[in-house]
């Protein structure tokens, strides 16, 4: 009798385990739906929409949250799960959002310069090559900040187009 209870609440547990997972992906669904502004989530982009450079963002620390227009923002730096957010007046934000976040959702003034790095062209003052490695120097920002040789071409070509030929 005792092993027919327990196979019971065993199952029992696995399928409340599993209504309980269906009910967080609808209700997630639903949030999506209502923050897009759609009446249905079926019809909801997953993708988040990207921001303009006028637009605000929300930094949401552990402690805080801030906003601030997504042209303030010198550059993105990974820290593990969280992501430093790097003001062009100095201030810096930890952030509880992936790197991959933030490049999907910023506009394309911002590039990617390393696995862990996302700059915004619009503080770009001057690309570098020097000791074997690019480097980018950022208006405001006193370190030079590395780029992977992979990125270091396409960076090149977008500031080329973006600057008019920004010294190299």
């Amino acid at each position: 009798m005792f092993m027919v209870w327990w196979s019971g609440l065993f199952l029992w547990s696995m399928l409340s385990d599993r209504v309980r997972k269906t009910e967080v992906r609808a209700i997630r669904a639903e949030t999506l739906a209502h923050e897009a502004g759609s009446s249905s989530p079926e019809r909801v982009d997953r993708a988040p929409a990207r921001a303009d450079l006028d637009d605000e963002v929300c930094l949401q620390e552990a402690r805080s949250t801030s906003y601030c227009q997504v042209r303030d923002i010198a550059y993105i730096q990974a820290a593990g799960d969280y992501t430093e957010i790097h003001l062009g007046n100095g201030e810096v934000a930890m952030v509880n959002e992936p790197l991959r976040h933030w490049e999907l959702r910023l506009p394309d003034s911002f590039s990617r310069i390393h696995r862990s790095t996302l700059i915004n062209l619009e503080h770009c003052e001057k690309l570098v090559h020097a000791d074997g490695a690019w480097r980018v120097r950022l208006r405001g920002c006193p370190e030079l900040l590395t780029a992977s040789r992979r990125l270091a071409q396409a960076l090149k070509t977008k500031i080329a187009e973006r600057k008019g030929g920004l010294g190299t």
